[in-house]
């Protein structure tokens, strides 16, 4: 069972605002790209991520060969509960995910 770090060529987080960090997977080709999309299942992403499908989305860019999910922050950034201001820790988690489907 491949991990993401194997199937992504890259991956990154970003702050899209206060209340919401995106995380995307970039895959090298399409072949690459569709094994990451169908191989995490939503409750693998819930459990990494401490969160539910309700926060979290997926969106699918095949024409990228990105995947990009927009995650809910847990406490809103520049709080005294905000533990990753600058988002370095989801890109770790993101790539050590197991896919379930082999390439």
């Amino acid at each position: 069972m491949p991990d993401i770090c194997d199937i992504a060529q890259k991956a990154r987080a970003k702050i899209a605002d206060p209340f919401w960090e995106t995380v995307d997977n970039f895959c090298e080709d399409a072949e690459a790209n569709k094994c990451n999309s169908s191989g995490l299942e939503a409750s693998v992403l819930d459990r990494a991520f401490d969160t539910t499908q309700q926060t979290l989305n997926r969106a699918n860019i095949a024409c990228l060969n990105v995947i990009k999910r927009p995650i809910q922050r847990p406490a809103v950034q520049g709080t005294s509960a905000d533990f990753d201001s600058h988002e370095t820790v989801w890109p770790q988690v993101a790539v050590e995910l197991s896919v379930y489907r082999a390439l």
